[in-house]
């Protein structure tokens, strides 16, 4: 395997700079203390022109560039960069400190990465100059490369104004600009925690959809951001609460917002984008004719993986499939005959979802092909994928990632289903059959990955009396990176786990493992397989649960 890795942090500035700004970005994409607020003014008007200072006064600078602590690189190049123009404008020298102790008495600050004193906060999508009651200068922005840009756009303003004959550099009223907001997922989106700098990632939807993780939150932050987004206008469409997470969706108009909340590590997570489609996001109603069923339907081709997928059935009879196995047209038969070998005769399959963990061809690729060979003998409402952003790929992914994404496209589309992003947080009601996604790429807050198998959903699944755990090709780097950090027994317990990575040994899952402590493990291959590469030692040694090997045959287990 290629071990390509790029940066994150690098590869999202030029999109970063798209979505501009609303929170200062004085820290990495691995957290901080966030931008500053200092004590309130008195008043928020602004000084009358004629009182107003100046950067320059009897020859020195009267101003010195302010930056909240623990500021990023980047940030404190900016300041540099700031303070060199200032320098080349004006002929002085002015210089740039993280803190006020030292200061002169009565210098004024440019402070670069604050909100705004007067509390009226910058919203996300928006970088902001304003000038204070007090005469401060504050450059407020959404991320890094967005601050850089309203500091070179105060720089141009203010050799603008030199050459006009201002030689001192007035601070008044016409400094202040704001950013156009070109965004229509950035409009009343509220400014959560003025106060903190968020990780800023793009994800895959809408144009200029991104997310938001905000780190050292509380429940009384959640309850907070609640009331936020309803006096925005938002309308809370659903809510979901374990042991360890509370998870909600919020709407209003085309914009869609997701927050979630982890109890254990303190992180909140935002995304905006458009709304999910027509996902289930509420119990629906079903009229039992069977008992609920997992099918695995085995996978026979002498030693060659083929892939992942499990079939679950639904009191009412309807389907929800996890994965697909790869395209070879025996196994595509057989998911299409067993579906309708448990149905009554002459009934046409109903798959209300079909969820793809990650898009890997062994776990894709069977749907492709039921979209081209079977779109006439069965139904599919919607497929379900998180397809991580572009930006994110490595470089042995890329030659064929689009293929992959097209491909995906174009079964749903084949199929007249609705292709939806399964985003961390959401719980889906499909029939009876119950599913949240624990955990998704929206929360890959990586500084660098170098598989697709990591970005894969992990999926909990209640049907009938059991819960299921779906993991796809997870890994250490997820699952003992995230998951483990985030989710405690208490949600991980599970009747069902799929053994993760088609059986492979990590022993940074071991403990997954432990907390899901199943009756049953789905092990998508076979032990042989596993020849020339080890295989899980932890659940070949959990003698209390029973090993459903892929290769050995169909297998149904009813889940009532």
């Amino acid at each position: 395997m290629m071990k390509t890795v790029i940066s994150i942090k690098k590869a999202l500035l030029p999109a970063l700079t798209i979505l501009s700004a609303a929170l200062a970005a004085g820290l990495s994409a691995c957290g901080g203390t966030g931008p500053q607020t200092s004590p309130a003014v008195t008043t928020a008007q602004v000084m009358p022109e004629e009182d107003a200072p100046s950067l320059v006064s009897e020859g020195k600078a009267g101003y010195t560039v302010l930056l909240p602590e623990n500021s990023s690189a980047a940030l404190r190049d900016a300041a540099s960069s700031l303070c060199g123009d200032l320098e080349k404008i004006y002929g002085v020298r002015f210089r740039y400190t993280g803190t006020r102790a030292g200061l002169p008495d009565g210098q004024r600050l440019i402070r670069l990465g604050f909100q705004p004193e007067d509390g009226d906060a910058v919203p996300y999508g928006r970088w902001r100059i304003s000038v204070g009651g007090n005469g401060d200068l504050t450059v407020t922005a959404f991320s890094d490369a967005a601050l850089e840009n309203a500091c070179g756009i105060l720089s141009v303003h203010l050799r603008d104004a030199k050459d006009s004959g201002d030689e001192t550099g007035l601070v008044t009223p016409a400094l202040e600009k704001e950013s156009k907001d070109n965004s229509v997922l950035s409009a009343d989106v509220p400014t959560f925690f003025p106060d903190r700098t968020p990780s800023v990632f793009y994800v895959r939807g809408a144009a200029g959809a991104y997310s938001l993780r905000f780190s050292g939150c509380s429940q009384d932050d959640t309850a907070a951001s609640f009331e936020k987004l309803a006096s925005a206008g938002y309308e809370r469409v659903s809510l979901s609460e374990n042991a360890d997470a509370v998870f909600s969706v919020f709407k209003k108009g085309v914009t869609e917002i997701i927050l979630d909340f982890w109890k254990n590590t303190g992180d909140m997570l935002v995304i905006v984008d458009e709304p999910a489609s027509r996902a289930p996001l509420v119990p629906v109603a079903a009229q039992p004719q069977t008992v609920p069923k997992l099918i695995d339907p085995g996978q026979e081709y002498d030693g060659v993986l083929k892939g992942m997928c499990y079939i679950l059935q639904a009191s009412d009879g309807s389907f929800v499939i996890v994965d697909s196995g790869d395209d070879d047209p025996v196994f595509v038969e057989r998911i299409y005959s067993l579906m309708k070998a448990n149905l009554p005769d002459g009934a046409r399959p109903l798959v209300r979802a079909w969820l793809i963990t990650h898009p890997h061809a062994d776990h894709m690729n069977g749907l492709v092909r039921a979209a081209s060979e079977y779109r006439d003998r069965f139904d599919c409402l919607s497929v379900f994928c998180n397809l991580p952003h572009d930006r994110y790929q490595t470089a042995y992914e890329n030659s064929s990632y689009q293929n992959r994404i097209a491909k995906l496209e174009k079964a749903a589309s084949s199929f007249g289903a609705d292709m939806i992003t399964a985003r961390t947080g959401q719980t889906y009601y499909f029939a009876d059959i119950k599913v949240t996604v624990l955990g998704s790429p929206d929360d890959m807050f990586l500084n660098a990955f170098d598989d697709l198998d990591e970005t894969s959903l992990i999926l909990s699944v209640e049907a009938g009396s059991k819960k299921l755990l779906f993991s796809g090709d997870s890994g250490p780097l997820y699952i003992g990176g995230y998951l483990l950090k985030r989710y405690t027994a208490e949600t991980l317990k599970c009747d069902f786990c799929q053994a993760s990575s088609h059986g492979a040994d990590a022993s940074a899952c071991y403990d997954y493992y432990r907390l899901a402590s199943p009756d049953y493990y789905l092990w998508p291959a076979d032990a042989s397989f596993y020849g020339r590469h080890a295989h899980n030692k932890y659940i070949e040694s959990d003698t209390r649960a029973k090993i459903i090997y892929s290769f050995r045959g169909a297998f149904t287990a009813e889940l009532g």
